[in-house]
């Protein structure tokens, strides 16, 4: 698979078909073509490679996924100052990112009042009921 139809040769623009990813989600093909590489000298020939656009949006998204959802001011910053070969100025994400809005998701406080206090001594009572503990640990202490 490719995003870019001008590697291709011997290209065929009325070829479709679907890709299933990893992640279970499918990819439109919209052609298909020859493949030449290079290597160490030799030429390679890849035959009935698929040509895949990949949109700007995705583009994006697919370089704020591989740089640990760095934002995309961070990601173009990198890019302006050659920091990362081949990453080009990316475009604002179209959607939001579903992993970093649960990332900047909030636990509840702690409540300040407890729902229940004990109002005399032994009325609650916290235990460990566990100990001792086998193995040892690596200090030789054996309770838990």
């Amino acid at each position: 698979m490719v995003g870019n139809k001008n590697w291709l040769y011997e290209f065929d623009g009325e070829y479709r078909d679907f890709v299933k990813l990893g992640d279970d989600s499918r990819m439109s093909v919209m052609g298909r073509g020859d493949l030449k590489l290079s290597i160490n000298g030799r030429t390679h020939i890849i035959t009935s490679v698929y040509y895949i656009p990949v949109s700007k949006a995705s583009r994006s998204q697919l370089w704020h996924d591989r740089y640990a959802h760095l934002s995309i001011k961070g990601l173009n910053t990198l890019s302006k100052m050659n920091m990362v070969k081949g990453l080009p100025t990316l475009d604002d994400l179209e959607d939001k990112c579903a992993d970093c809005l649960i990332g900047k998701q909030h636990r509840d406080s702690i409540p300040k009042q407890a729902t229940w206090r004990a109002s005399s001594k032994l009325e609650l009572v916290h235990s460990d009921i566990c100990g001792p503990i086998n193995p040892m640990s690596n200090g030789g202490n054996s309770n838990g």
